[in-house]
């Protein structure tokens, strides 16, 4: 959650963003798809990566998707401090 909070941070410029400042925050991969196929991960992970083209805010991903918002943040925030995603 923290490597998350300072990409938004740095993007923003501020030290201290709103908590939802990184629904604005727009996610990338940054492992080939091929490399994220082969980690093990569950059924919702997996949907959130699916959903992850490098063009739609997460605000816009939690819109279509079925996963809470609060949790979609979370496996979003996973993802960043594993290295597997990066926000713009």
């Amino acid at each position: 959650r923290r490597v998350a909070e300072k990409q938004v941070q740095r993007m923003q410029g501020t030290a201290d963003p709103r908590p939802e400042a990184i629904l604005d925050a727009v996610p990338k991969l940054a492992v080939p798809r091929a490399q994220v196929a082969m980690a093990h991960m569950a059924s919702k992970e997996r949907y959130v990566l699916s959903r992850i083209d490098g063009q739609r805010s997460i605000a816009q991903i939690a819109q279509v998707s079925p996963i809470g918002r609060d949790e979609l943040v979370r496996i979003v925030e996973a993802f960043v401090s594993r290295g597997t995603v990066t926000l713009q």
